[in-house]
């Protein structure tokens, strides 16, 4: 398994517990959590996303709004999200772990269909431009 630096994965009880249960744990390096781990990402995305949109509405807010902007983005969430997030990242469904291991990783590396096209044209005329 494969773990953010959470302290308490490093207690002698979950150590034990693991151990028992033959499964090995491993860390993302300090700080690379939020990149690396895609049950994160996924989740927060949206609260993050919708967050950020409604700050952009009115970017002069004080500490005290920005709080309700968050409680605000938080409750705005689809009802399903959660379901959506474990079916996504293999923690229910009939998907394979490997499948699932492979997809997540790879998440984020490769461009979606909806940018697929603007990608391409930018990638062309940075070509022409570098062999100028």
């Amino acid at each position: 398994m494969i773990t953010d630096a959470e302290n308490s994965f490093d207690t002698d009880v979950v150590k034990a517990t693991m151990l028992e249960m033959g499964v090995e744990m491993e860390h993302f390096p300090p700080g690379f959590g939020h990149l690396m781990d895609p049950c994160d990402c996924y989740y927060h995305s949206h609260l993050k996303s919708r967050y950020y949109r409604l700050l952009a509405e009115d970017p002069d807010n004080n500490a005290e709004r920005k709080l309700l902007l968050i409680y605000q983005a938080y409750y705005e969430m689809p009802d399903d999200l959660p379901f959506r997030f474990m079916l996504h990242t293999g923690i229910l469904g009939e998907e394979a772990p490997l499948s699932v291991v492979e997809r997540l990783i790879s998440e984020g590396q490769h461009c979606s269909r909806v940018w697929k096209d603007r990608h391409e044209h930018c990638l062309a005329v940075y070509k022409v431009e570098v062999n100028k």
